[in-house]
């Protein structure tokens, strides 16, 4: 069943299928993007830079670069702002325990985000 929807969407055109051997990066934690042309480097070039990073990563104790944990503060300072927009008019609107409780989440994915960012885990 799982064949029948990738080969049909990729005959339809819902699913792209990707050419050639193209290098991702992720972004925000969860998306992927492929990486110009213009920035990949020989293989060699890139096998020495991975371990580089590697060993430095092992060493400081982190795992993300710096676009990225740049990407999470801010993305988290959004979403937290967001969530506090929307506890303030959950109590504003007199919205129930509920509805306050649920305006939480998203102050508390933010500041997991701020965190992610600032520790680079």
């Amino acid at each position: 069943m799982n064949d029948y929807f990738t080969e049909k969407g990729v005959k339809e055109g819902w699913v792209t299928e990707i050419q050639g051997n193209p290098r991702y990066r992720i972004k925000y934690g969860v998306f992927r993007s492929i990486v110009p042309e213009e920035e990949v480097q020989c293989d060699a070039c890139e096998a020495a830079k991975r371990m580089e990073l590697r060993a430095q990563a092992a060493e400081d104790l982190v795992n993300i670069g710096p676009e990225e944990r740049a990407r999470r503060t801010l993305t988290g300072y959004q979403i937290g702002a967001a969530g506090v927009a929307m506890a303030i008019a959950a109590v504003a609107t007199d919205a129930g325990y509920f509805g306050k409780y649920l305006s939480t989440m998203p102050i508390i994915v933010g500041w997991a985000l701020v965190e992610s960012g600032k520790t680079g885990l």
